[in-house]
């Protein structure tokens, strides 16, 4: 599943701003792209690689926290709160373990 998503992703993230103006300027050559348009084309292209890029990494990060769902992982929100409810707990046996030896 992630590999897929990697290779799927890799052309668009694989594309930097040096190929696509290169890509820009040979479409001015050609006479499909005007020079005027060439830095829109740049521009909407670039975005067009960030938005994907974004996109990939919140299908990753999607599928990894499916991922360790599935394989019974501990996030670190749930060990926070493991933590955070055996330092409570500490505290009230020690409170215990205090009254007890008062009486």
């Amino acid at each position: 599943m992630l590999k897929e998503m990697f290779l799927a992703g890799l052309g668009a993230v694989s594309l930097t701003k040096d190929k696509i103006e290169e890509i820009a300027q040979e479409l001015v050559k050609r006479g499909e792209l005007t020079a005027e348009d060439k830095n829109n084309f740049i521009n909407s292209a670039l975005n067009s690689v960030n938005k994907q890029k974004q996109v990939i990494k919140e299908k990753a990060y999607e599928n990894i926290q499916q991922l360790a769902k599935e394989a019974n992982l501990v996030t670190r929100e749930e060990y926070n709160l493991l933590l955070a409810r055996i330092a409570e707990l500490e505290s009230k046996l020690d409170q215990l373990i205090q009254n007890n030896q008062n009486m």
